[in-house]
């Protein structure tokens, strides 16, 4: 069974810009495994991205580049799961006890970019997350998706669902309002 959240989700930015005319993401969930699809359009040669890697793996400061990001928690709790997907294909997950506190690499869940493709106007990135052993597919998630992107400027763009402080500020917990639901046979989003 899944749950398609297939809508596109907009981001924007923290700043006004120019060389992005849209960010989205399209979300749903099957069971343990939440694919994100990311869509960027825009003046892409504009953009800087990071080179391909030969083989993908867990990587530091994916952030300080062009990178897309997710904030998975459960919406009664404080922790929650930080996801970086790089272009490139590299990765990391970060588990925070509460508010950027505790931070350490989480084991769980798992990511793996499984696709990207970039044009000269728009450019995607499939992402999926293996959310087993760290939920139940009953729970439900509340999400904040975002996005730093680097452009040849050189300078960085912030996007998130919403913006809620005076500075770009994707671990703020209003900033998570995509709630998805868990396993519900009875809720039309699930067939």
């Amino acid at each position: 069974m899944s749950v398609s959240v297939n809508m596109p989700h907009k981001l924007t930015s923290f700043t006004a810009c120019t060389v992005i005319s849209s960010l989205t993401c399209e979300v749903s969930r099957n069971g343990d495994l939440l694919d994100l699809l990311y869509v960027l359009c825009g003046d892409l040669p504009q953009i800087s991205w990071p080179a391909s890697a030969a083989a993908p793996q867990r990587r530091l400061r994916l952030w300080e580049h062009t990178c897309f990001e997710a904030f998975i928690r459960r919406p009664d709790d404080d922790a929650y799961i930080e996801t970086n997907a790089s272009p490139s294909g590299d990765w990391h997950c970060f588990r925070f006890s509460a508010y950027r506190a505790d931070m350490q690499v989480a084991s769980m869940p798992t990511l793996q970019v499984l696709d990207c493709a970039v044009n000269q106007s728009q450019a995607s990135l499939r992402v999926q997350l293996d959310l087993t052993g760290w939920l139940k597919p009953a729970d439900p998630l509340q999400l904040g998706l975002a996005a730093v992107i680097q452009t040849s400027a050189p300078c960085h763009l912030y996007y998130a669902l919403c913006h809620t402080a005076s500075k770009p500020d994707f671990h703020h917990r209003d900033s998570h309002t995509l709630l998805i639901p868990g396993v519900d046979h009875d809720n039309p989003l699930w067939h």
